[in-house]
């Protein structure tokens, strides 16, 4: 028994063999793992076969070639392409994938069903056997081989190409570099196996030609690990991530290159309205299917993610359950089984939302009235004062009530409050929808027109709110009757200081008093 396949062919099987349970153990559910711990296994068993055709009596060799060494090398050919597709992540569907996949699979049917066709013979030679075939199995094999390095250099530049540009896949490039300069390495090893096999068999008849091409493989495959040991994406979560991502406070998921989901928190099903749903009815779906939004934010949604780029955006939808809720959607990418998936970051801000807005409301208006209040007013009055044209005017008005301390004093500050609330309807009514309405403060109101409204416009808005004044009303069985004191100013517009606009109507207001109150008096000046 020569010990020649003890050295040259059982230790790469038994190498091989440990890199592929490694890998496979490492990461049982990162199906580039799977693929990768595949593709080791099928080199393997070509070096396992090789050493038992070797060992074996002559007439078991042939069996062994057959149905083990052969077929092997074939099994090569589909796990690569297999681990290249996972890797260029080709968006072919997936029965047309497998398909491609496995046509090199054809191999161990034509060696077990065409014996004839094969005409295989086992040569012994002073050290080692060697399989010889007929001419045609031979092009055959030659072709399986074209093939197969064809779809591993398509899909090896296509994966290349797309990552290119993409910012978060600088370690996508780098693992797809290494694994290139893997099968330069290998190449480089083939063709200096062929070039020097004659001369090897010369004046070293003791290594096996076949299986130093064979050890092409293994440098490949040294690479390979490398890469996926040190620069892959473990699919199986730590305990502690798998803690933090059940109960964080932020809403998670994973979405695969189809936006489907592969992972989501309770969070995030709570936000969808999803929350009593069992795994199977969301798993591998798109969550847009269970929300609404306007077109245009999804158009805009829709051509960031398909350029992938990161979105950081408040947004407001209509989920599942027909809640609205106000969102703040953060995105990035991650490389993972041999794809570039997607987490979505999703904090529930509504409640805040509805805070911030009665914060608001509370800081711009007044509680009493629901009117604008002096702060909303001056920074309205600075704003149309900015964006006004140089040859329109500004018109305001102040509304100050006559006598109405003695409505408190006679009839109590109910009746005084719910005074100043009917002022705030008379004030709705007598005056355009879209002018600014104020209660500056106790029994002070004032009105910003719009600069499209002439003065005379403004006039007729006064001389409404008097007639309403003056119309009878009583409380509790009480008549009473309060009128106002109106002033009106009409100012141009580069009048950059709102206090003076006010100063005028201020002016024009007490004028209106001191000539007897319940009338208006206007001031122009633009």
């Amino acid at each position: 028994m020569t010990v020649w396949p003890y050295l040259f062919q059982l230790p790469p099987f038994l190498f091989l063999f440990y890199m592929a349970v490694e890998i496979y153990t490492r990461d049982k559910h990162n199906g580039l793992h799977r693929s990768t711990s595949m593709l080791l296994l099928s080199v393997s068993a070509m070096f396992l076969g090789q050493f038992l055709s070797n060992i074996v009596p002559y007439p078991e060799a042939e069996p062994l070639i057959r149905y083990v060494m052969l077929p092997s090398g074939f099994v090569i050919m589909s796990a690569a392409l297999l681990f290249f597709s996972q890797l260029g992540r080709t968006p072919t569907a997936l029965p047309i994938r497998l398909l491609l996949v496995g046509i090199p699979l054809s191999g161990p049917f034509v060696l077990w069903l065409f014996p004839s066709w094969v005409q295989l013979q086992i040569e012994q030679g002073a050290y080692w056997r060697q399989g010889v075939f007929g001419s045609g199995f031979h092009w055959y094999v030659t072709g399986m081989a074209a093939y197969t390095l064809t779809g591993l250099l398509f899909f090896l530049i296509r994966a290349i190409r797309a990552n290119r540009h993409h910012g978060d896949a600088k370690l996508e490039l780098k693992r797809l570099r290494l694994i290139l300069y893997g099968a330069l390495v290998s190449s480089a090893w083939l063709i200096l196996a062929f070039l020097t096999r004659q001369s090897a068999s010369e004046w070293l008849p003791f290594l096996p030609n076949a299986t130093a091409s064979a050890y092409a493989a293994i440098f490949f495959a040294l690479f390979i690990r490398y890469v996926v040991m040190n620069h892959g994406f473990l699919a199986t979560a730590s305990k502690r991530y798998e803690i933090l991502f059940d109960n964080s406070m932020l809403g998670i998921v994973l979405l695969d290159e189809q936006n489907r989901m592969l992972q989501a928190n309770e969070e995030f099903l709570r936000i969808l309205g999803m929350n009593s749903f069992a795994k199977e009815q969301w798993m591998g779906k798109n969550p847009a299917r269970y929300i609404k939004l306007d077109p245009q934010t999804y158009a805009r949604l829709g051509e960031a993610y398909a350029k992938r780029r990161k979105i950081q955006q408040e947004l407001v939808i209509e989920n599942y359950r027909q809640a609205e809720r106000t969102l703040e959607v953060h995105t990035t990418y991650i490389e993972a089984e041999g794809q570039l998936l997607t987490y979505w970051i999703v904090k529930d801000i509504t409640v805040q939302k509805k805070h911030e807005d009665m914060l608001s409301v509370l800081a711009y208006n007044d509680p009493l009235t629901g009117l604008a209040n002096r702060r909303r007013f001056y920074e309205t009055l600075v704003a149309v004062q900015q964006s006004a044209m140089d040859a329109e005017a500004i018109t305001v008005m102040l509304i100050d009530l006559d006598h109405f301390k003695s409505v408190n004093d006679t009839l109590g500050h109910a009746a005084g409050d719910d005074l100043l609330a009917r002022v705030a309807g008379f004030l709705r009514e007598a005056v355009p929808a879209d002018a600014c309405i104020a209660r500056l403060g106790g029994d002070e109101f004032a009105v910003l027109f719009p600069a499209r409204l002439d003065v005379a416009a403004a006039c007729r808005s006064a001389q409404q709110l008097l007639d309403r004044f003056n119309e009878p009303s009583e409380r509790s069985g009480i008549p009473h009757q309060v009128t106002a004191s109106i002033g009106l100013s009409r100012t141009a517009v580069n009048y950059d200081d709102p206090e003076a606009v006010l100063r005028l109507a201020d002016t024009a207001m007490y004028a209106a008093k001191h000539k007897g109150r319940n009338q208006y008096v206007l001031v122009d000046e633009g």
